[in-house]
């Protein structure tokens, strides 16, 4: 064996790098407790081998470290082979390059080695910051790609024909009526059933009707809604009440389901919104709902019905036969709850006029579906939008 003073020209640090190679903890060390009992024999002028004791830092014990390598020169030197009896101590996990670990040492919170894994609690783990964006990739229901496609916007054309399944989702995804967007937006260039008997009544130049398909609901822009809006809207919930009320006492099974926005499926450009479907036993039907405001006027809103009708103007929705009252079939409500009724697939609807008196302010008229009335209906609503909305989309 060659003297340890000859060794000691190596670098003390070299010594602890090739120490914690092997997989010894030097950490709070001092560089003098961790190489014991050094030892080298020199094989020819360029390799060498060294014997050690190394003491690991997790338990009271010393395992020999044996290391040969190559001296290219005073200051290069790299590892041809390396065994501690720890363990871990095999070099098969091991790249002999002393460059290498030293640039790893730089990070060595991040490679600590395996025999000191006990004690990374030692070590925090990383803190994100306290405000932090993160971009989180989300999948979207292609059933609403696809609505979104049924949109008409400026150079978009909707496809006229679409599947009962989205017809099915749109209906259920815009059931919040005029608190969806979507909603909204889908009335946008459409002739809605609300809108079918100002079109049977439409002259030559519709221009106002027109305008108002293609740019839609501008009641959104009212600081203020007008007054008889604001009435339908507030009085609503109180008209539905006692309209199932009454129907309660009649039938022991009764439910009033939410509805949105109905497309024809062999023509998407037309659509239905109600005010409900109902339920009676095994009966379903559709419910809409008015509540006058005014008559030419003359403020209606909280009269009895029986003195609305004795103002005798046939402007109002309702007429009076042998059997009471019921909605005019000349008046547009009835070509909206036609409509309704056709592109909803339902065979009747519950016609209710609601006013605020406190007695005799409910009308409920049942109206079966007239399918010769909706025969002569349909080809107008076609004509109609195939003569004043298609061109504004179609250019």
């Amino acid at each position: 064996m060659a003297s340890i003073d000859k060794l000691r020209k190596l670098k003390l640090t070299d010594l602890r790098v090739l120490a914690i190679e092997k997989g010894i903890d030097a950490n709070g060390k001092k560089k003098q407790e961790l190489i014991e009992d050094l030892l080298n024999s020199q094989v020819n002028d360029t390799t060498m081998y060294v014997r050690a004791l190394c003491q690991a830092s997790m338990k009271k014990m010393n395992y020999q470290v044996f290391i040969c390598f190559s001296k290219e020169n005073e200051e290069q030197h790299s590892i041809d082979y390396a065994y501690c009896q720890c363990p871990i101590g095999h070099c098969l996990d091991r790249q002999n390059d002393m460059e290498k670990t030293l640039t790893a040492l730089q990070g060595l919170k991040e490679i600590l080695p395996r025999t000191g894994m006990s004690h990374l609690w030692n070590i925090p783990d990383p803190v994100p910051d306290m405000c932090m964006e993160e971009e989180v990739e989300t999948s979207i229901n292609p059933l609403y790609q696809q609505m979104m496609k049924m949109l008409y916007t400026e150079g978009n054309l909707p496809p006229s024909n679409i599947d009962m399944e989205l017809v099915k989702y749109i209906e259920e995804y815009t059931q919040s009526q005029r608190l969806s967007k979507e909603w909204i937006k889908m009335h946008i260039g459409r002739v809605t059933s609300s809108l079918f008997g100002d079109v049977m009544s439409s002259g030559p130049s519709p221009t106002s009707l027109i305008k108002q398909i293609v740019e839609g609901s501008n009641l959104e822009k009212y600081t203020n809604l007008p007054a008889a809006v604001q009435w339908g809207i507030d009085k609503e919930g109180q008209s539905r009440d006692q309209y199932k009320k009454i129907k309660k006492v009649i039938h022991k099974v009764f439910e009033i389901q939410p509805t949105g926005l109905t497309l024809c499926g062999s023509h998407a450009f037309l659509g239905a919104s109600s005010d409900g479907k109902v339920t009676e036993g095994d009966n379903v039907g559709e419910l809409e709902i008015k509540c006058p405001y005014s008559l030419k006027g003359t403020l209606i809103n909280k009269k009895e019905i029986p003195e609305i009708m004795a103002m005798g103007d046939k402007a109002f929705c309702l007429e009076n036969t042998n059997t009471g009252q019921r909605l005019r079939h000349s008046h547009k409500y009835y070509a909206q709850v036609q409509g309704e009724m056709a592109i909803m697939g339902l065979p009747w609807c519950d016609f209710v006029v609601w006013t605020g008196a406190e007695k005799n302010n409910i009308c409920i008229d049942r109206i079966n579906f007239d399918a010769s009335y909706v025969t002569k209906m349909m080809p107008k609503l076609l004509a109609f939008y195939m003569e004043h909305i298609y061109p504004f989309y179609y250019k």
